[in-house]
């Protein structure tokens, strides 16, 4: 791109276009990062936003300049009874096995139902059962036919304002073909401990929650990369919703965080000093205060029923406000905005 700057054109198009609708999104975009030395050695914050139960193609596969549903290199598929060869994977046997049924639009405008969408299947054997080794081929059979639905820009109107304004990544994956949990371990961790030597392998949601609160009595003990950062003097902080985080704190299932949490003798004195801090209180940090270098965030639920839960924007919507309220403290370095999610 030329001088102009990408994040600066995005800038115009912003106050040109969707500010009086997506103030704190504008406000955002309008604030340049403080890049000096335009190397790494600008980042000072990192902050992780992780969602669940989402594929890209569900929330993004309508995008303009995405591998979307406009892929050109479309994965092949093995022919079905009854005729429909060649296919590709677009091409799906549906849950009965009867008929195919192809990618189709939840049209939010026509049916407000949608919105609401009844949830799929995902666990470990559904996941591997969909996945079927690399073919894909029977995913509605494992899945449910409504794995197959999708939202376009007027039933995602803040999530497609985020992609728009901001740099999207769209060829990511579930670490793993499982459920929620596991995946958030990998994150925290890039590990399941799939040989077994040391609490693993993490499969499913056993170990969501502390042990007090129904969570498997015996913890995880590899090393996790909250430590690693403690290990290398790098400042980290949890933030969660204290009221109702849906147990999506991985770092509960880990002995040394269990221990912590209970100041059990031994424990980890600066693990107990870190403990998860309330979303959103205190996660903007107030002004003079020291943020840390690297935060997680856990999480608006966005299976609350007074809201919509594919739309449901509070937790990135108040990071943004959050932002754009302390102006006076200029991003410095990168600021990636992008929510990760399991395949559905």
């Amino acid at each position: 791109m030329t001088d102009i700057g990408r994040r600066r054109l995005l800038q115009a198009g912003l106050v040109a276009g969707t500010a009086p609708l997506l103030p704190s999104i504008a406000r955002a975009a309008a604030i340049a990062p403080d890049a000096r030395t335009r190397s790494l050695e600008d980042l000072q914050h990192i902050v992780i936003f992780m969602q669940e139960n989402r594929s890209f193609d569900h929330y993004f596969g309508t995008l303009p300049g995405v591998r979307g549903f406009g892929d050109r290199f479309v994965a092949p598929a093995a022919a079905l009874a009854g005729g429909h060869s060649p296919r590709t994977l677009w091409l799906q046997p549906d849950a009965s096995g009867q008929r195919t049924i192809a990618p189709f639009a939840l049209d939010t405008a026509a049916n407000f139902g949608y919105m609401r969408v009844e949830g799929t299947p995902h666990t470990w054997p559904d996941a591997q059962r969909a996945w079927d080794n690399g073919r894909m081929g029977h995913w509605p059979m494992a899945k449910q036919n409504q794995s197959m639905g999708y939202f376009q820009q007027g039933d995602l109107p803040f999530q497609f304002a985020l992609a728009n304004a901001f740099t999207l990544c769209d060829a990511y994956h579930c670490a793993l073909q499982t459920g929620t949990n596991p995946n958030r371990v990998m994150l925290w961790t890039g590990n399941n401990d799939g040989l077994a030597r040391n609490g693993g392998p993490v499969i499913a949601n056993s170990h969501d929650n502390f042990v007090e609160f129904g969570g498997h009595p015996a913890g995880y003990r590899w090393t996790t990369y909250v430590e690693r950062l403690q290990q290398a003097g790098v400042s980290w902080q949890i933030y969660q919703d204290m009221a109702d985080n849906f147990t999506d704190n991985p770092l509960a299932g880990f002995e040394v965080f269990r221990q912590a949490w209970t100041a059990a003798p031994g424990h980890d004195e600066q693990l107990r000093a870190r403990r998860g801090h309330p979303w959103p209180g205190t996660a903007a940090r107030g002004r003079g205060q020291r943020a840390p270098a690297a935060g997680q965030l856990y999480h608006c639920r966005r299976h609350r029923q007074r809201a919509p839960r594919p739309v449901q924007p509070c937790t990135g919507r108040g990071l943004h406000h959050a932002r754009a309220r302390c102006p006076h403290r200029r991003p410095e370095g990168l600021e990636p905005h992008r929510a990760a999610a399991d395949v559905r």
